[in-house]
């Protein structure tokens, strides 16, 4: 049994983490952990690591995958690592220093990487960032600033080339099979997965669409490093510009265009959710429309995006597949019936968009 199971975070595990840092640096003394407390994310295990260093006071955060209930049937924390450690120092793409990486499981119980802490604010997710807090509370012009800002460094991102080393790492498997299929491929797998463990629930939907998106599929691009979660919530900023890049679990080799679609449709998620519970889903002031977003990326990335309606379906996909994981979780949980979760609660709106969208080839789906 680990020592995270058993003890969580007590002195036990304080002294553990406290020897592994300590190969690093021999003066590091750990004086606390603690959890950040920001309401973001179901996917890891994350806390904040307050030390001394010569005397001087540090913090880094320590990340682990989770114990028991997980959205995801595996955890990959070298390959996270690597991205993360591939983009440090990079132009204009944000991130926290990658301090180390332990994939041995006998140190803490589970493996985990640990990287610097980064002071300042981040969009929740709980109550959603368009509904309360400081994006809400700041102006249009600071929020055209943190929405501009945002799409810069994802713009930025996809002119960064992964190396040979990279792709050796995270990369793949199949240098035959175009890089979407497998991409496709993964999340038909996270799908079954979700329906033989905990949401055993047939969405004739979502296999319409993952069908039209092998036969559709696009012409293979070079190779890009795709972030997987780029939205608002998953970045802090400081002054509403971006100053760390979050969350890089759902990373992979791609089109980066998919980045773009994913923030969109993350952002047409929240704003239909918001609209279905009878508030305001109009995009706040000072963000971009749609069509303006795609512009404003397309002038700043390394390749424009030449077939948006694809890379939103497909982002749309992953987002459903996800969701029917999460639907099962929430049963597991005991909190939801899984199908009510993911009818009525998760994705109903989602499911109309691409309905919409899917039905119709003359469809942009553009929707604000």
């Amino acid at each position: 049994m680990s020592i995270l199971s058993t003890l969580g975070t007590d002195e036990l595990l304080r002294a553990a983490l406290e020897d592994w840092l300590r190969r690093q640096d021999p003066k590091i003394s750990v004086q606390a952990l603690r959890s950040p407390g920001d309401g973001n994310g179901y996917s890891n295990e994350t806390h904040v690591v307050d030390l001394t260093a010569a005397g001087k006071a540090r913090r880094h955060i320590l990340r682990l995958p989770p114990e028991h209930v997980s959205l995801f049937p595996r955890y990959d924390l070298s390959k996270q690592y690597a991205f993360m450690e591939a983009l440090q120092g990079r132009d204009n793409v944000p991130m926290a220093r990658c301090v180390g990486l332990e994939p041995d499981a006998s140190v803490l119980g589970r493996p985990f990487f640990v990287v610097d802490f980064i002071e300042g604010l981040v969009p929740p997710d709980n109550p959603t960032f368009l509904e309360a807090g400081w994006v809400v509370d700041a102006t249009d012009e600071q929020r055209k600033t943190l929405w501009t800002s945002t799409i810069d460094a994802i713009a930025a991102l996809s002119h960064v080339e992964p190396s040979a080393q990279l792709l050796s790492q995270v990369d793949w498997p199949s240098n035959t099979t175009p890089r979407t299929l497998q991409l496709l491929d993964h999340y038909q797998g996270l799908i079954d997965w979700a329906v033989e463990t905990s949401c055993p629930i047939d969405f004739p939907l979502l296999d319409d669409l993952g069908a039209y998106l092998r036969e559709s599929a696009p012409p293979e691009a070079e190779p890009a490093i795709v972030w997987g979660d780029a939205r608002p919530g998953n970045i802090i900023y400081r002054d509403c510009l971006p100053v760390a890049l979050l969350d890089w679990e759902l990373a992979y080799i791609g089109n980066p265009a998919e980045d773009l679609a994913w923030m969109l449709t993350m952002q047409r998620f929240y704003e239909r959710r918001l609209m279905r519970a009878g508030r305001s889903g109009k995009r706040l002031g000072g963000f971009l429309g749609d069509a303006e977003t795609v512009d404003y990326y397309n002038a700043r990335a390394r390749r424009p995006i030449t077939n948006w309606r694809y890379y939103w379906l497909l982002s749309a996909y992953r987002h459903l597949a996800i969701s029917q994981r999460f639907a099962g979780m929430m049963h597991e949980f005991g909190a939801y019936d899984a199908e009510e979760m993911m009818r009525m609660r998760l994705v109903p709106d989602l499911f109309e968009d691409v309905a919409a969208v899917l039905g119709d080839e003359q469809h942009d789906a553009f929707f604000a």
